[in-house]
């Protein structure tokens, strides 16, 4: 029985010992799949890599050109800029060339104009209206001690030979021939005529006319007070009048109430009469009664 224990058990030693290395190949066997599944995994994790990689440095090649051309182009406005300017620096400097080439004109000699006449009018007394002669009080008038006004104007000397007026000044070349010739010939008259022209024209003034300049103290708190503002003349008595206390008063008025009134207008003076004289007062006269 031993024995037969024994080549069993060699028997099946010797079956163990034939079976190992088929299973020991079967084992190998079994494994070679399992590698070539490891490496399928990291294929598939190195290709998104690697595609990744190939599509960035394929980006970079395109467009390493691109921005050369824009270089470029930006370059080029600059270049064209800077032929324009040269363009420009050329033309003046020959612009410049061909004016140093121009002859310089000749000066003529000029002539001097003659100068202008200076017209000098005469000042008058007063203001003259077409029918008469305006006179008008001033601020520059001074008052007297006695009450009355002086009255102050510009006196010209019609009889003075060396008065010219300005008048051999003036430009006759507009006027006719015949007016020109009648003014020469006034101009040269003697005073003499013009004096007589004058006396012929005098108004004569009323009999046992009293100056009130100079008699102030007969009337002093007796004739009320008057200012005399305008005083015009005129040929026509109708257009005589003066303003005197602001109103207008004419020849025959009465001034004040029933006690004074206007009875004559004169060149440079008035008459009035009260308490049944006549008083004879200087044109613009400011009474203060």
């Amino acid at each position: 029985m031993s024995e037969v224990m024994k080549a069993l058990q060699q028997s099946e030693q010797a079956y163990q010992a034939q079976s190992m290395p088929k299973s020991s190949s079967g084992y190998q066997h079994y494994k070679q799949p399992k590698s070539f599944n490891q490496g399928l995994i990291v294929l598939v994790i190195c290709a998104p890599i690697l595609l990744v990689l190939a599509f960035l440095f394929y980006h970079q090649k395109i467009n390493k050109p691109v921005l050369f051309v824009e270089q470029v182009t930006k370059n080029k406005p600059q270049s064209g800029l800077v032929e324009t300017d040269i363009a420009e620096v050329e033309v003046i400097e020959s612009k410049k060339e061909y004016s140093l080439l121009l002859p310089y004109p000749d000066i003529v000699a000029t002539k001097t104009l003659p100068a202008a006449k200076v017209v000098v009018a005469p000042k008058p007394a007063s203001s003259n209206t077409s029918s008469g002669l305006v006179t008008k009080k001033s601020n520059n008038d001074s008052i007297r001690s006695d009450g009355g006004t002086i009255i102050k104007t510009d006196q010209i000397n019609m009889d003075d030979p060396n008065s010219d007026w300005g008048v051999s000044e003036l430009d006759l070349s507009g006027v006719s021939p015949e007016l020109a010739e009648r003014f020469k010939l006034a101009l040269d008259s003697p005073a003499s005529a013009r004096k007589k022209a004058q006396t012929s024209n005098v108004i004569p003034i009323p009999k046992n006319t009293i100056n009130l300049v100079g008699n102030e103290k007969q009337y002093y708190g007796h004739l009320p007070e008057m200012d005399f503002e305008t005083h015009m003349y005129s040929s026509q008595s109708s257009r005589r009048w003066v303003k005197v206390n602001g109103k207008e008063a004419h020849e025959g008025d009465w001034i004040i109430g029933d006690s004074v009134q206007l009875e004559q207008i004169l060149p440079g003076s008035l008459v009035i009469q009260f308490g049944g004289q006549s008083i004879q007062v200087p044109a613009l006269y400011e009474w203060k009664g």
